[in-house]
C-alpha cells in the first residue's frame, strides 16, 4: 500500500486546480491533461467536504466531464461509473427551465 501525505498531494497537484478555477467555467482553455487533473483535485477535494453535489455545483457539467476523462486516462474505471449513476440523479434537471443557477439543484431533488 502506498502512503502519500496530504502536503506531497497538494504540492503535487494544487497547481491543476488553481489554474482550473482560474478559467472556470471555460475549461477548454487549459490542455486536456491541465483540465483533467483540475477536474480531479477539485471532485477530491469537494466529494471529501460535501459530495458529488457539491463537485458538480462548485464546478459545472464541464468539470465533470473532465473528471470522468481524467478517471478514465488513469485507469479509475470503478469510480468513474459511482460518479456516472451519481450524475444520473440530477441528470433530469440539466435542461429545466427552474434550475438558474447549479446551486438551485438540491431543492428540486425533493420533485
Amino acid at each position: 500500500m502506498i502512503d502519500i501525505n496530504e502536503d506531497l498531494w497538494f504540492d503535487t497537484f494544487e497547481e491543476y486546480s488553481i489554474k482550473f478555477g482560474d478559467v472556470r467555467p471555460d475549461y477548454k482553455k487549459l490542455k486536456p491533461e491541465e483540465a483533467e487533473m483540475g477536474a480531479l483535485f477539485n471532485m477530491e477535494l469537494d466529494m471529501h467536504n460535501g459530495g458529488f453535489l457539491q463537485f458538480y455545483c462548485n464546478w459545472g457539467y464541464e468539470a465533470y466531464i473532465y473528471a470522468l476523462r481524467g478517471l478514465e486516462s488513469i485507469g479509475a474505471l470503478e469510480t468513474k461509473k459511482i460518479l456516472e449513476k451519481q450524475y444520473g440523479v440530477i441528470a433530469r434537471l440539466k435542461d429545466d427551465k427552474r434550475v438558474d443557477e447549479l446551486w438551485a439543484i438540491p431543492e428540486f431533488l425533493k420533485d
